[in-house]
């Protein structure tokens, strides 16, 4: 697919070690999305509020980095929207941060693929939770630069692509308690079981490019 042969030509290893390294935790959890209602930002970010607080073996471990595109930003209901999440975000921050530890990043901006396919290498697991949404073709560009068969997606049922990726923990992204626990069950998958779940999620998204 294109965007295998990018993550192949363009994942920059040691820009892929940096982020690992300025995001300074041993898992990363991405989430990449427009910003819009639709997509689930903030339940996310609830979802994993809830699960530092019911994991706490977890913090000092690992970072969400949520990237958000962007999306009519001149209408009053989008700026409101980007307010909350800015909020749950500092709550977050509030209430987990530790000295050299930062539970999570928020970015709001537009980036280039090249950069974009460098996250999608340094993340562990992406989250991938619209409330409704086509195709979501987040969830197909990560699968296909996990070039190395690793790596964990979690995936709307409400995205039209897991019917076709059905080997990703699949889950309702409403429902934050699930959210949660499918969470913690994508970090501490064991590497045989991810590598095999990876291997047909790519071959699903080749299948069906």
């Amino acid at each position: 697919s294109k965007w295998e042969e990018i993550g192949v030509s363009s994942t920059n290893l040691e820009r892929v070690g940096e982020i690992r390294k300025e995001l300074g935790a041993e898992k990363i959890i991405l989430g990449v999305d427009r910003l819009d209602y639709t997509k689930g930002i903030k339940e996310r970010l609830l979802a994993y509020e809830h699960f530092l607080e019911k994991y706490p073996d977890y913090h000092g471990r690992v970072c969400m980095f949520q990237i958000a595109v962007p999306s009519r930003t001149r209408v009053e209901e989008y700026r409101i929207l980007r307010r909350e999440i800015d909020e749950a975000v500092g709550r977050i921050s509030g209430r987990f941060s530790s000295r050299g530890w930062a539970p999570v990043r928020y970015l709001y901006k537009t980036l280039p693929v090249e950069e974009l396919v460098n996250y999608y290498s340094a993340a562990d697991v992406a989250m991938v939770t619209p409330l409704r949404d086509g195709m979501n073709l987040v969830a197909e560009e990560y699968v296909a630069c996990r070039t190395r068969e690793d790596g964990c997606l979690i995936l709307s049922e409400f995205a039209g692509a897991s019917e076709i990726l059905s080997d990703a923990i699949v889950v309702n992204p409403y429902n934050i308690d699930e959210i949660s626990e499918s969470l913690h069950n994508a970090l501490s998958m064991g590497e045989a079981a991810k590598r095999l779940r990876m291997q047909q999620l790519r071959k699903a998204a080749r299948e069906n490019d």
